[in-house]
């Protein structure tokens, strides 16, 4: 998904990219990486996905594989 219809997804929630951050206690750089598939926080991705309640393989197609 393109980081500009996630972070319409979270507006949708009622939720910022910097209030992720701060949820998260991590730095809105962290946010913005995984946002636009810079970074691979899981937890931020997790947090992300449940938070608009889109699977992550949605939101990043391919980017973080299910636990073995």
């Amino acid at each position: 998904m393109k980081p500009k219809s996630v972070i319409a997804h979270l507006y949708l929630v009622g939720l910022r990219p910097s209030d992720v951050a701060r949820d998260l206690n991590v730095s809105r750089t962290a946010v913005s990486k995984v946002i636009h598939a810079r970074g691979n926080s899981r937890r931020v991705a997790m947090y992300i996905s449940e938070a608009t309640n889109i699977p992550v393989s949605k939101l990043w197609p391919g980017r973080y594989k299910k636990a073995a």
